[in-house]
């Protein structure tokens, strides 16, 4: 059909293979009873805010699928909730990436089944806990598998619990039970942060009572840690962990009280199931501003925010971290 203008159809219009070589204007509403399969989609724009935008009041996403990676170039701005897989984020904005990065994270909208271990290692059928509440922070990596990792706290079931995603776009997750507070004890998973280990499984740091706690993933897919994991007092509430991998290949591990010392050790052995063969305490910290990683030289190096508000750096001049870091303001 070729119009100089306006075609006007007052009843029904089957198309069975429509091409458009120039402009589709819709101005009243178009209603799609069938799918809708785009093979090729380049270079959509959005129009001026205001004025021509093309606004989604209500988009059902929960079967999009993608064969590729989804790649935004630029920032993406989220208004209301986002969900992932059952875990729903809240005004991510222009993040790139979440890779060991730190996103609030909110209850899920329905309840999240809970896999467990048997004592040999297999995973119970059916499982036996769900939870409807997802701890106020979390810490994603990427695993050997390519796929992310999640561990967070379950306030309900008062345990840590890790999210495993089955691709890479987590639309497809399995979670499991870690450690769960049991005879009397309680605030178990908070302070969360993870690693991959010289085994290529997981080390997960994370307050467990108070105390400083990092257990072992089993497998690559963590469906369980090591019990009991390595669980040290520091003398008071550990509300911040980091834990990364030295260039020698042995864990260090940050701990930060609610006193405002930050304890950072240097594990003696893989696993950090023993005491550290080095720790160093800083004072004067302000809670939960802390960050850690290894340099370009292979030395520890961290930074702080102090209880005067200033930032602080801290600089390890050996691998080993044998010696005292040296700060500065």
């Amino acid at each position: 059909i070729t119009a100089g203008k306006t075609i006007t159809i007052d009843s029904g219009f089957t198309v069975n293979d429509l091409r458009l070589n120039g402009n589709l204007r819709v101005q009243g509403t178009t209603v799609l009873e069938e799918n809708l399969v785009i093979e090729s989609l380049e270079g959509i724009k959005f129009g001026t805010p205001g004025v021509n935008q093309v606004q989604l009041k209500a988009l059902d996403a929960s079967n999009i699928q993608t064969d590729q990676h989804f790649n935004i170039q630029g920032s993406l701005f989220v208004d209301r909730d986002m969900s992932v897989g059952g875990i729903i984020f809240a005004s991510v904005s222009g993040n790139p990436g979440f890779r060991q990065t730190r996103l609030p994270v909110y209850s899920a909208l329905t309840p999240v089944t809970i896999n467990e271990l048997d004592s040999t290692g297999v995973a119970k059928d059916p499982p036996t806990l769900t939870t409807t509440d997802l701890g106020a922070e979390m810490y994603g990596i990427t695993a050997t598998d390519g796929k992310p990792l999640f561990p967070m706290r379950s306030a309900s079931l008062d345990a840590l619990i890790l999210v495993h995603c089955f691709d890479t776009g987590c639309s497809i997750t399995r979670a499991w039970l870690l450690d769960q507070a049991s005879g009397g004890a309680s605030n178990y998973g908070f302070a969360t942060s993870m690693t991959v280990g010289p085994d290529t499984s997981g080390l997960v740091a994370y307050s467990r009572g108070g105390e400083l706690a990092i257990g072992h993933c089993r497998n690559v897919l963590c469906q369980g840690i090591d019990t009991p994991p390595a669980h040290f007092s520091l003398g008071g509430t550990v509300v911040y962990t980091q834990i990364t991998m030295g260039a020698d290949g042995l864990p260090v591990v940050a701990a930060l009280l609610q006193s405002g010392s930050l304890i950072i050790r240097h594990c003696k052995e893989t696993l950090c199931t023993l005491a550290p063969d080095y720790t160093y305490t800083i004072n004067n910290v302000s809670p939960g501003v802390f960050s850690m990683t290894q340099g370009v030289t292979g030395f520890i190096i961290f930074a702080y925010q102090g209880s005067d508000n200033a930032l602080y750096f801290g600089t390890f001049n050996s691998i080993d971290m044998s010696t005292a870091p040296a700060t500065r303001k």
